[in-house]
C-alpha cells in the first residue's frame, strides 16, 4: 500500500472474500465445507508419503521373492486332464514372470502418493506465505484479535438491504487516530490469511463479519470515519455477517 493511497480523501478498496460460513448460525444455515489448513495439509502429506513407502517396500519384496513364487503357470496337469469329446477344456497358460508387472504397479502407486504429498506441502507453503505477506507490518497485539473486536471504536452497525432482501452489514468506525481504510484493509486481509492457515475454522473470530463465505468487503475513508460494508447476494450468508458484526454469534453457536 503506497503512502499516497493511505492518505487519499476517499478510498474504496474492494476485495471479494470467498470464505466459509459459520456452522449452525441459524437453523437454515448450510453446513460449512471442510477446508484444509496448514496442519491438515502437512498431515495429509505425511500420510501420502507413508503410503508411498508401503508401495515401495511391496515392489522390493516382489522383486526379491524366490523365483518359483514369481511365476504364474496355472495348473498344467489339470490342463492335460480336463477334456470333453477328446478336446481340452482349458488352454495352456505360459509361465510368465509376474514380478515386473506387479512391481511396476507398486512403483506407479508410490509415485502417485509422492506427487500428492508434494501438492499438499506446496498448498501448506502457499497458506504460510500468504499469512506472512498479508500480516507483515500488523502489530503483534492485533494478530490474535479481529479489527471488529474494538467495540468501543465502532460507532454503529447497520443492516444493508437490496430492496426488501437482507444484503449484508455496514460497520462505521468512530474517528480513531491512525485508523484509515488502508490500515483496516491490511488487518482484515491478515485475519483472512490466518483463518485459511487454521483451516477456516467456523468458530474462529466469531465477531468478524468478513469471515463468511461468498461476501464482498468494501472499505471506505469517508468524512473522518472508516466504513466497512460486507455484502452478498445470499440472504442466509448476509444474516451470518450481520450476526457476527452484532456480536450475536458465539463459539458455542458456531459449533452446532
Amino acid at each position: 500500500m503506497t503512502r499516497g493511497l493511505a492518505h487519499a480523501p476517499l478510498l474504496v478498496m474492494r476485495f471479494g472474500f470467498f470464505l466459509i460460513a459459520c456452522l449452525g448460525c441459524t437453523s437454515t444455515q448450510p453446513k460449512p465445507v471442510a477446508r484444509k489448513g496448514w496442519v491438515d495439509h502437512m498431515q495429509s502429506a505425511d500420510r501420502h508419503d507413508r503410503r508411498a513407502a508401503e508401495h515401495e517396500r511391496a515392489a522390493a519384496a516382489v522383486e526379491g521373492a524366490p523365483v518359483p513364487e514369481r511365476f504364474d503357470c496355472g495348473d498344467p496337469d489339470l490342463n492335460d486332464q480336463l477334456t470333453t469329446g477328446g478336446l481340452r477344456v482349458t488352454t495352456w497358460q505360459p509361465c510368465f514372470d509376474q514380478s515386473d508387472e506387479t512391481a511396476e504397479r507398486h512403483r506407479e502407486a508410490a509415485m502417485h502418493e509422492h506427487d500428492l504429498a508434494r501438492k499438499d506441502r506446496a498448498a501448506a507453503s502457499r497458506l504460510a506465505d500468504a499469512e506472512r505477506l498479508s500480516c507483515e507490518g500488523v502489530p503483534a497485539r492485533e494478530l490474535a484479535r479481529s479489527p471488529f473486536s474494538h467495540a468501543k471504536s465502532i460507532d454503529r452497525v447497520e443492516p444493508m438491504y437490496d430492496g426488501t432482501q437482507l444484503a449484508g452489514v455496514r460497520i462505521i468506525f468512530k474517528p480513531v487516530r491512525g485508523l484509515n481504510a488502508a490500515w483496516l484493509q491490511r488487518d482484515i486481509a491478515c485475519q483472512r490469511a490466518r483463518w485459511a492457515v487454521f483451516g477456516k475454522d467456523p468458530t474462529w473470530l466469531p465477531g468478524d463479519p468478513s469471515l463468511v463465505d461468498g461476501v464482498a468487503v468494501d472499505v471506505f475513508d469517508r468524512d473522518g470515519h472508516v466504513e466497512v460494508t460486507v455484502t452478498t447476494k445470499q440472504p442466509d450468508q448476509a444474516a451470518v455477517a450481520l450476526a457476527r458484526a452484532r456480536g450475536e454469534l458465539g463459539k458455542d453457536t458456531a459449533k452446532r
